[in-house]
């Protein structure tokens, strides 16, 4: 079977005419290269090339792999610099992902800050699955995953980068307003304002209902932090958001903010990538802006 070295061979030979000159162009000595183009030949079952008056006459047989060769080496050399090029951040893609809505509040900044420094990269976030976005990662659909469940895994790197602290939202009026910190008893039998869809995989079900042996007696998906924000204010049910995220909504007494357990809930934030991927400049500066630049 024909390999790529032996369309260059072919290629070479054709163009400069003798065995001397395809030789100096490919790095080999005449003796080498008549080796290598016996070996060819022998393959294809054909000669490749007449000898004639010391100059090398290409045959119909050896047309056939020169015109192959024409088109497929061009493709070749084309891909070659299309990864040098990635591998140098001037063309290529960012793909992200976090296992929560509300830390896409500080990504614009990030990403302006990233884009002046490589302008070429194509950024895509990635909202597909936001419950198991390890998955993501280790399926190829995202380069960097921001994930504060960490798994064990040989083939994934793990940045460490902040903390938050999660805590419940309630309107004035409901009754939990009164607490001064929520433990997971007074969880029992309340609507929950949530956004994960898959609830039995979320933080407060995982950390803090399964643990105690409490149920709710509702969970209401909502993807828009706004919308979860609007529909606690109305009293239809309490959420449990990042500190951070609620904070700016407090400020005209519509809600009520309260720590959940006396250590409160605390996440550990770190980005994910694959090891693999180590070595892509650009993934790299990602990484060091999310570690550098994400003030909690």
């Amino acid at each position: 079977m024909m390999d790529i070295k032996h369309l260059l061979l072919i290629e070479t030979v054709a163009t400069e005419g003798s065995l001397s000159e395809a030789a100096k162009k490919l790095y080999l000595t005449q003796s080498a290269l008549s080796h290598q183009l016996k070996e060819i030949e022998s393959q294809m079952g054909t000669p490749a090339f007449h000898r004639v008056n010391k100059k090398l006459v290409i045959t119909p047989a050896g047309n056939i792999v020169l015109a192959a060769a024409r088109k497929i080496l061009p493709l070749v050399e084309n891909i070659d610099l299309e990864l040098k090029k990635y591998s140098l951040g001037d063309i290529g893609q960012l793909r992200i992902c976090t296992e929560c809505y509300t830390c896409y509040h500080w990504l614009p900044t990030l990403l302006k800050k990233f884009s002046l420094e490589y302008p070429n990269i194509d950024i895509q976030i990635n909202t597909e699955n936001i419950d198991e976005p390890l998955k993501l990662l280790k399926n190829g659909k995202v380069d960097v995953a921001l994930v504060f469940r960490p798994e064990k895994d040989n083939h994934v790197e793990y940045v460490d980068l902040f903390k938050d602290e999660l805590v419940l939202l309630a309107s004035p009026k409901h009754a939990l307003a009164q607490y001064p910190i929520i433990h997971p008893r007074h969880f029992e039998n309340q609507v929950l304002v949530t956004h994960s869809s898959k609830f039995e995989s979320s933080t407060v079900y995982k950390d803090i209902l399964e643990p105690a042996g409490v149920n709710v007696r509702k969970a209401i998906y909502v993807q828009l932090t706004e919308a979860v924000i609007e529909m606690v204010k109305a009293n239809i049910g309490i959420a449990v958001l990042p500190k951070w995220t609620i904070k700016p909504y407090l400020l005209n007494g519509s809600l009520t903010m309260k720590k959940i357990n006396n250590r409160g809930l605390i996440r550990k934030w770190s980005a994910a990538s694959l090891k693999s991927n180590k070595k892509i400049e650009h993934l790299q500066y990602f990484t060091e802006l999310l570690r550098n630049e994400i003030m909690i």
